[in-house]
């Protein structure tokens, strides 16, 4: 039985996968447009059109699998075609961005896209090709190693050429990173190849290992009161201003003036540090609760919200363990994937109240 409500429901959501579609779709054209005719984005070796290139990374991440589901939900004409357009225009800038937290949760997010996807086919039992469907994708993603590689080899003639023109043997190392000009800001860049590298060798969390000690030290100082309540909205950030810290994070003889602030990195050690196990465990109730809506929806059958909840929770999950400045609650993101979430909780409340 199909009634109006259900008819508003699927409208609503076809119009907010639309969206998020367009918009990577524009945000990556807009950077190939770059690439293409300045010959750089933000960067030289990244494409990034602001400075955050794991944020630019991220929003770019959101529309990527929400326009997936659109084309798998509500293209009627040329869906495989579709599908091939939009994953090689839009899915090298997780790799291209320099972003290593993209180029460790792309291929899983993609091979738990392929598997819902298939699902929501065959629950449909429509004439769908699940054969021709793979093939697409697989042309798709060997379509896209080529693009990527087409910038690498761009991207690094440009820094060369750079370089050059700077006329210096020691180019990066003469770089005055104080001053307002972007190009030196290019000196300091790590080229995709060496990115990769830091994840392969484990190196990537080096910097990570040192700020957590800092936090757990911290956290073992505190008493009963403090673990429970904490010690503050800032204090995330005040542990890595004493001197022990920074000499730990600093190479020696540091000049003050070069001193920047740290945090722990991770909403685990920003929320008992601040607010204690009571603010910690209202975020893990949070993530039970998201749990809870992924488990009911998959378990009904609602394969297109509950993929998009898994792909969006594990990797912001990650994210956030890893990369979270003032906790969960404190990142715009957090609300938008409740949005996602919530809206998918409501979506399985009207069905249950029509059927």
């Amino acid at each position: 039985m199909h009634n109006k409500a259900d008819g508003n429901i699927d409208e609503a959501l076809k119009k907010l996968f639309f969206t998020g579609g367009i918009v990577a779709l524009f945000l990556s054209v807009l950077t190939w447009i770059y690439v293409i005719f300045l010959g750089r984005t933000f960067y030289i070796l990244r494409t990034s059109l602001q400075s955050d290139y794991n944020q630019y990374a991220l929003s770019i991440y959101i529309g990527f699998f929400i326009g997936l589901f659109y084309i798998l939900k509500y293209s009627t004409k040329y869906k495989l075609i579709k599908f091939f357009v939009f994953i090689t225009l839009v899915g090298p800038i997780f790799y291209t961005s320099g972003s290593r937290r993209f180029l460790l949760a792309i291929l899983p997010s993609f091979m738990i896209f392929i598997v819902f996807a298939i699902l929501y086919v065959k629950r449909l039992n429509n004439n769908f090709n699940i054969k021709k469907f793979i093939i697409v994708l697989f042309l798709s993603l060997l379509t896209s190693f080529a693009i990527i590689s087409l910038y690498n080899n761009h991207s690094n003639k440009i820094y060369e050429k750079l370089k050059n023109e700077f006329n210096s043997d020691d180019f990066i190392s003469s770089m005055d990173v104080d001053t307002d000009d972007i190009l030196h800001g290019f000196a300091l860049e790590k080229s995709l190849s060496e990115k990769a590298e830091t994840i392969k060798s484990g190196s990537a969390l080096g910097q990570r290992e040192k700020i957590w000690s800092i936090a757990i030290d911290e956290i073992k100082s505190y008493n009963i009161k403090d673990l429970i309540l904490g010690k503050g909205g800032s204090h995330h950030r005040d542990i890595y201003r004493t001197d022990k810290a920074r000499k730990l994070l600093f190479p020696e003889n540091t000049p003050k003036e070069k001193f920047h602030d740290y945090h722990p990195h991770s909403f685990f050690f920003v929320d008992i540090l601040d607010g204690g196990l009571i603010k910690l465990s209202i975020s893990i109730l949070l993530i039970v609760s998201i749990i809870s809506i992924f488990v009911k929806l998959f378990l009904r059958n609602e394969y297109i919200m509950s993929g998009l909840i898994l792909i969006y929770g594990a990797n912001y999950l990650y994210s956030q363990s890893i990369d979270s400045i003032n906790g969960i609650f404190e990142n715009r993101l957090t609300y938008i994937f409740l949005i996602i979430s919530y809206a998918g909780a409501f979506i399985l409340d009207e069905k249950e109240k029509n059927y």
